[in-house]
């Protein structure tokens, strides 16, 4: 089981159709489902079906503690994956999936409508201002979006020690994003990365995303009418720096009741390496892990820039809690930011509402 998109779901496919040449005896019948359950469903529902799933990193710690997923005993060295991309795969001291796919959200253009992307959060609020910028703000995007601005502020991971972060960073944070919430079109509240991608690489209305996670097939020539820039997010508020965009990407993890249990470890491992990454997996439309893949001069070429040009937000990307019952701050803190951005809140019940959730996700078993 993957995620419905050629980056998710037909890079895997043509790995597994190479590894099949190589293995005759072995065949493989991949399935795919939307993003928004690759984001929210329970992996509960899925493990006893699949032997191999692609997963959202969150989902780890509450699938291992459950023993749905087997752990990789021979696991690559961490290191060798871009930013914190493979230990958001470790939970308890052991390694449940390989980062195959990494991803973390960065700005997008349109380079012949806007040539360059604003480095700070005044520009891109004004470029909003000017109706030259979307969003994407579906309540999980909403979520991201202030993890990604608190962080930034901040300099830590967001949602540790009993809240989710100091009062001051979230007022400066919410202001930030209350902003920009204020200035896209209302559409923007039902977008997705993939959404925002499409409309930048079809029409010419826009020509600016500040917060979106990135996605190497919109800036390949000849993928849509357009092709899409992307670059690091705007410094964080204070700083001269990209730093806090929230981790995404996708890992691929083998189910604990898997018959073929040892194969499929073995076809991951191999999926992980980094001439697999940078080869088959990337020319059919992945968007590798692996760090070899963030330094090739070949892939930055095919993908106007996209891994050296989003390579400094990666590598300064927050993480989520590592936390079994991490998914509810995630699930009910969403909706509660989006409502909070669509009411023009002042945010103070979000704020404290987060805070709720992430004392309760800490006192949880």
């Amino acid at each position: 089981m993957t995620w419905r998109h050629d980056r998710g779901e037909r890079s895997i496919v043509e790995a597994s159709r190479e590894w099949s040449r190589e293995h005759p005896g072995v065949t493989f019948a991949w399935e795919s489902r939307s993003l928004l359950d690759f984001g929210d469903q329970p992996l509960a529902e899925l493990a006893g079906e699949y032997d191999l799933l692609v997963i959202d990193h969150p989902h780890v710690a509450e699938a291992a503690a459950q023993g749905l997923l087997a752990a990789f005993e021979a696991a690559p060295d961490p290191s060798a994956f871009v930013g914190r991309s493979q230990p958001s795969y470790v939970w308890g001291g052991a390694c449940w999936g390989l980062a195959i796919d990494a991803a973390t959200q960065v700005s997008l253009h349109r380079p012949e409508l806007l040539p360059d992307a604003p480095s700070d959060w005044e520009g891109a609020i004004a470029l909003a201002r000017e109706g030259r910028a979307i969003w994407a703000g579906k309540p999980v995007d909403a979520f991201a979006s202030l993890f990604t601005l608190v962080a930034g502020i901040s300099g830590s991971d967001p949602a540790r020690g009993g809240r989710f972060c100091d009062d001051g960073v979230f007022e400066e944070a919410w202001s930030v994003l209350r902003d920009l919430a204020d200035a896209v079109p209302e559409r923007c509240f039902d977008a997705n990365p993939i959404d925002v991608a499409e409309e930048l690489a079809t029409g010419d209305e826009f020509s600016y995303c500040p917060l979106a996670y990135g996605y190497t097939n919109y800036s390949r020539a000849g993928y849509r009418p357009h092709r899409v820039r992307y670059r690091d997010i705007p410094f964080a508020p204070g700083t001269r720096e990209p730093r806090g965009s929230m981790l995404g990407g996708a890992g691929i993890t083998v189910s604990a009741g898997s018959a073929h249990l040892a194969t499929a470890q073995e076809f991951a491992l191999w999926a992980a390496r980094p001439e697999v990454q940078t080869g088959v997996y990337f020319d059919a439309g992945g968007q590798p892990g692996h760090a070899a893949a963030w330094s090739d001069p070949r892939l930055d070429a095919l993908t106007d820039g996209f891994f050296s040009g989003t390579g400094e937000s990666m590598r300064q990307a927050s993480l989520r809690p590592g936390h079994p019952a991490y998914m509810r701050l995630q699930n009910e803190g969403s909706r509660e930011i989006w409502a909070g951005l669509r009411d023009k809140s002042d945010g103070q019940s979000v704020r404290a509402r987060l805070d709720e959730l992430t004392a309760q996700m800490e006192e949880s078993a």
